[in-house]
């Protein structure tokens, strides 16, 4: 098995890095403890334990039996964990300045406005919107980081 090849997610049709679905188990992930099962796959795993033995006996022997297969995954995952990280960082970072930003607009165009209450009705509820998208961008970026630890502890700590 080559695992540089990439093959095809049947449901989407996308390649997929080292015949990996990393979005679908992502997905997975996140359903942990949820009566639901997760979107890309009715698969309910009630607990992370459930969790841990469906990687175990799904994903165990396909990359870490061989080295090199071992080695080119956890640079894949490291490289996933990367990303996670790069992501929370530059949301973080953006958040103050349009934080401030907004402020600025807010209070340079309430001195050219008359109704200053219809402003407030205007700026107030957007900034609420921005903020609560950062935040979910955040914490979907802190799962994904969560998800690739897990992930990275089962199949390559040594017990």
């Amino acid at each position: 098995m080559s695992l540089g090849k990439k093959q095809t997610n049947s449901k989407t049709k996308e390649k997929l890095d080292y015949d990996f679905d990393y979005d679908g188990e992502l997905e997975i992930y996140k359903s942990i403890g949820s009566s639901k099962g997760s979107k890309k796959n009715e698969l309910i795993l009630m607990t992370y334990m459930d969790w841990k033995e469906y990687v175990e006996k799904n994903y165990k022997e396909k990359y870490c039996n061989l080295y090199r297969n071992r080695q080119n995954f956890s640079r894949y995952l490291l490289k996933k964990k990367r990303e996670a990280k790069r992501t929370v960082n530059l949301v973080c970072n953006l958040l103050i300045p349009i934080e401030i930003g907004a402020i600025t607009i807010f209070c340079n165009v309430n001195n050219a406005i008359d109704n200053f209450y219809e402003m407030i009705g205007f700026v107030v509820p957007l900034l609420g919107v921005v903020i609560l998208i950062v935040i979910k961008k955040i914490s979907d970026a802190e799962k994904e980081g969560y998800f690739v630890d897990d992930l990275w502890e089962i199949l390559f700590e040594e017990k």
